[in-house]
């Protein structure tokens, strides 16, 4: 319990949350978290679920492992100085991450209806619609558009290219 300025008791809540996973720990005789929350008493189908958001919580875990890689820039004022070269490479990098998180997270909302596009198609429908992803998603319910999209890929690719010589 801690004590605001007013006087009056409060309970700190990870205090309790902490309790309650320990007291179901008692309860199931176990120590492994997942089975202690329930998991492993769970049918096979909603065990894949669970994974399902283990894999999405291994993917913010990476997302924030690459941010931490690289440097940060601290200053009082960043109009008052000119950027140096590795304050300009680190912005670049940031902001290629940011693209990369945000493409990451259009192409998942975009898979949510139609889980059969790849990244690659999203990618290039995306530029074609200044990175609108429902935008996209209307689209793609157009019976050529992804034809379309997988076309204009294929032309560009290296294979394609050489045949054209």
């Amino acid at each position: 319990m801690t004590t605001d300025t007013a006087g009056t008791a409060t309970v700190d809540m990870r205090h309790l949350l902490r309790q309650r996973r320990d007291e179901r720990k008692q309860e199931l005789g176990c120590d492994d978290l997942l089975a202690a929350s329930g998991v492993a008493l769970l049918p096979e189908e909603a065990k894949g679920k669970v994974a399902g958001i283990d894999e999405g919580a291994q993917r913010v875990r990476e997302m924030l492992e690459a941010s931490e890689r690289i440097g940060t820039v601290r200053k009082s004022n960043m109009f008052a100085e000119e950027m140096t070269e590795s304050e300009i490479d680190i912005i670049q990098q940031r902001f290629a991450e940011f693209e990369r998180r945000e493409l990451r997270r259009k192409a998942d909302k975009v898979r949510l209806t139609f889980d059969y596009i790849t990244d690659e198609e999203v990618a290039c429908a995306l530029k074609q619609l200044d990175n609108d992803e429902d935008e996209l998603i209307l689209n793609l319910s157009q019976p050529m558009y992804l034809n379309m999209i997988r076309k204009e890929l294929a032309a560009k690719s290296p294979k394609a290219q050489q045949t054209s010589k």
